[in-house]
């Protein structure tokens, strides 16, 4: 897929992290969880998907 169909189909999804009815705990324990597999817990980069900036 080329970034900017990428990009597209994003914008079809936006609207659901954008809802005030979105659970903004939603996949906070997975994320949890995963930081116990790494060894310098000080930092993280979030390259996943959404617009809300629930990780900084």
């Amino acid at each position: 897929m080329k970034p900017q169909h990428i990009a597209k189909a994003y914008d079809h999804l936006v609207h659901l992290w954008q809802n005030n009815s979105f659970d903004m705990s939603n996949g906070i324990e997975q994320h949890k969880r995963a930081i116990n597999f790494v060894d310098n817990r000080n930092r993280a980069l979030d390259v996943g998907c959404g617009c809300t900036g629930r990780f900084f």
